[in-house]
């Protein structure tokens, strides 16, 4: 009888245990998702693969959607930007950033050469990585945040830019139009 009552006084104390990681790991992933919307956009100026300076400042006051990858998730930006620039062409800003900051100095050269060979539009550059980092890029896919005409982060997407992916991008979109 004793041993019963140890047994069901455990199992009990296992299922509320489980309940409080489940609770615990929801609301810490939500936190963590969630860190970047409603904040305002990070104010930054740098140069695209050409030398061309660009800041913030340039794209403030229009709805603009931040294409942020590392060198692996470069391999699936088409998929993102090339289905957003055909959908909603100039009514939004399309900035790609590329997240360079663990490139020796002594190969920007070489890397931004790299860039101006395979890009025509432009690519801004983050050297010191800044910039990805205040907007919390995913390693390995592209990263995609949706700003609206105020200024304010209003999405934050990461993935390989899947139908599903561009259905939240599209939603997100249509939000900051509005």
């Amino acid at each position: 009888m004793e041993t019963k009552k140890n047994m069901q006084k455990v199992r009990h104390l296992a299922i509320m245990l489980l309940i409080g990681c489940i609770v615990s790991v929801s609301t810490s992933m939500s936190f963590y998702y969630n860190t970047l919307i409603g904040k305002k956009a990070k104010d930054f100026v740098m140069e695209d693969q050409f030398s061309k300076e660009h800041s913030w400042e340039k794209f403030s006051g229009k709805p603009t959607v931040l294409l942020l990858g590392d060198r692996e998730g470069s391999k699936f930006t088409d998929n993102w930007s090339k289905p957003l620039f055909a959908r909603y062409g100039n009514t939004i800003n399309l900035v790609a950033m590329a997240d360079v900051s663990s490139v020796p100095f002594f190969l920007k050269g070489f890397i931004r050469g790299k860039f101006k060979d395979t890009y025509t539009t432009p690519i801004l550059m983050d050297w010191d990585g800044e910039t990805v980092e205040y907007y919390d890029i995913q390693k390995n896919v592209p990263t995609f945040i949706a700003i609206d005409k105020q200024g304010i982060v209003r999405a934050h997407l990461s993935g390989k830019g899947t139908a599903e992916d561009l259905a939240k991008a599209y939603n997100a979109v249509q939000s900051i139009l509005q």
